[in-house]
């Protein structure tokens, strides 16, 4: 979208996140398949308990294509947080950006074609000049307003 374009082309790098719109069996084999070459199971039952584990939660959320697309993108928020961490920890600039067109997105990647969707996507480099973003002091509210002890 406009208001992001110079995100995109700006960046040194842009990474853009995705899931499966369904998740096949041969997905799930290729997962359980790469932990185990990887050496993830000691042994076959923590393989199984493994494969078993995933299938549970992954089968909550197999109602329709747009409620595993939800869960997933949640998922792959949690790795977007340690892109966004890691990046900031290594002096680089980044900015999450979820104002994309993602079917557009899809059709340039060719993503369909391959059972995928974007869900975000972080541009990654050096933040220019021109931010009027960066120049502003941050605005937060207070963390009474934001969290709730239980003491």
């Amino acid at each position: 979208m406009g208001f992001n374009r110079d995100r995109i082309t700006g960046a040194s790098d842009v990474v853009v996140f995705t899931v499966p719109k369904t998740l096949t069996e041969a997905h799930l084999r290729r997962v359980l398949d790469k932990e185990e070459s990887d050496g993830r199971f000691p042994n076959a039952e923590v393989k199984n308990a493994q494969d078993q584990g995933r299938r549970y939660f992954a089968g909550l959320h197999q109602g329709s294509e747009a409620e595993l697309v939800a869960w997933e993108a949640r998922q792959a928020y949690i790795g977007m947080g340690f892109l966004l961490f890691a990046a900031a920890g290594m002096g680089i600039d980044s900015t999450a950006l979820e104002g994309v067109d993602f079917p557009k997105l899809n059709e340039i990647l060719g993503l369909d074609e391959k059972n995928l969707t974007a869900i975000a996507a972080v541009s990654l480099g050096y933040r220019s000049p021109k931010d009027g973003n960066a120049q502003r002091p941050k605005s937060r509210l207070t963390r009474d307003e934001l969290f709730t002890s239980l003491d």
